[in-house]
Parts: C-alpha cells; structure tokens; sequence
C-alpha cells in the first residue's frame, strides 16, 4: 500500500477503489455517533434482503423461462446486459451538456474539473472546454446509483460474477451518504465520511450475505484498523438480524 500511494497503482492508490485504509483517520468515535451507525445497518438489512428477493425473482424468470430455450440464449442474455450497461454508464453522459466549473473553494479541495483516473466530484467527459464539467457523469462515475439495480440483474447471468464487490460499493455509496449527514450534524473534526462508507459496505454484506465472523475479519483486514471491530460487530449483527426477520415475515405472509 504504500508502494501504491506513489501514484503507480491507479485507483489502487492512495484511499484505494475496495482496499481502504483508515488507519490514519477517524481514531475515536463518540457514543451520540451509534445511532446513525445503528441506522446504517437497519438500512444494509433492509436493502439486503430486498436484494436477495429480487435475485431470486430473477433467478427463477431466468430458469423457468429464459434459460429453456438453450446456451445460445445465454451468450445473447450477458452480451445484452453489457450493452445495456454500457449504455447506462457511458452513453447517457454523452448526451447532457457540459456545465461551467464553479469557482474553486480550498476548503473543500474539490479540483474542477477532476484529474483523469482520480475520483471526486466534477468529472469532464467529453466536454469542450477544459473548464467544464458533465454532471450527469459526475453521478455515474462517482456514486454508484446504478449498482444495486445492475447487480440485481446481473447476478445470475452465465458469467463468473460475484456479488461481493458491487455489494461493497451500494453499502458504501449510502453510507458515506450517512457520513456526510454525521458531520454536518455534530460539526466535530474527528468525525470522518469514509468510516461510515465502511459500515455501510459491510452492512449491506452482512444483509445479503448473513455472514458475521468472516466478514467482519474482512472489514477489519482491509480497513486496517481494529478499533473499529466493536462498530464493525454492532452494524454486522442489525443488519444480518433485520435481514432475517424480514425474510422470515416475508414468508410466513406467503405461507398465510
């Protein structure tokens, strides 16, 4: 990691694209600070256990009626799930107007436009000036919107894909969303957007994926932090927990 935070790794680098490192940020966390994390696993309980019925909802379509017809309808499946993909991350963007940069705020460190093969805000894709921006890129490229409605119909597909990765980025994506509302809320400095990106990748992991002592060994060794292992314990337990309720609700009102 250290060796990759000389810039020779790409998004690999430094803060990392799934290996994060956190050693050197939020140290302490203080007791108000359990509730939004508390909240973040009922949210990863409930969006795991919506993702585990529509997978399944998917998986027997794709059985019983896609899957019938033979391999060759497979192939077009995946090559149509690519395009579509494709399309969503790449064609719409093409299609919004570049918008002007804002003027530069040094608190906040945003660079407008963003450096290429960076992240952060403010993306230019395919624009004309050098002092423009694409919203519509800017969303898609940073925040994941599309990633839990692309898993659900990914998974499944005839290819080698897995639901580990793309269920680190949709926890991550509304948990930094949580963080953000952390640290304008109690205005404290040791307070940092990227441990609850963290919680919130697990929790929708342990939503999804009902594992507790794995994953939370997991979390652990990629944040390299075990200060966190009591948080880390606490979201994985909601939302593992929540997520079986819930499914043990869903069907015994099937069942009635």
């Amino acid at each position: 990691m250290g060796w990759c935070k000389s810039g020779k790794c790409g998004h690999f680098g430094s803060g990392g694209f799934i290996i994060w490192d956190i050693s050197d940020g939020q140290e302490d966390y203080y007791f108000g600070e359990l509730l939004p994390m508390a909240v973040i696993g009922v949210i990863g309980g409930l969006l795991g256990a919506l993702f585990n019925q529509l997978t399944l909802y998917m998986t027997y379509w794709r059985r019983n009626h896609l899957h019938k017809n033979g391999n060759g309808v497979k192939i077009i499946e995946v090559g149509l799930i690519s395009v579509l993909t494709s399309i969503i991350s790449f064609g719409l963007p093409l299609l919004r107007q570049c918008t002007p940069c804002p003027k530069p705020d040094p608190e906040l460190g945003n660079e407008c436009p963003r450096p290429p093969g960076m992240y952060g805000n403010y993306v230019n894709f395919y624009c004309s000036k050098d002092n423009e921006y694409n919203d519509l890129a800017t969303i898609f490229f940073n925040t994941q919107v599309m990633f839990y409605t692309l898993a659900v119909v990914t998974f499944g597909t005839a290819v080698p894909a897995g639901q580990f990765v793309p269920g680190i980025m949709i926890g991550s994506t509304y948990g930094r969303l949580v963080g953000k509302f952390v640290v304008s809320f109690y205005r404290k400095p040791n307070i940092e957007e990227g441990t609850y990106a963290l919680l919130g990748a697990e929790s929708f992991l342990g939503g999804s994926m009902r594992m507790t002592v794995s994953l939370c060994v997991i979390v652990v060794e990629i944040s390299n932090n075990l200060k966190f292992l009591p948080l880390i314990m606490l979201v994985l337990l909601i939302s593992r927990l929540l997520a079986m309720s819930s499914m043990k609700a869903y069907m015994k009102s099937r069942l009635n």
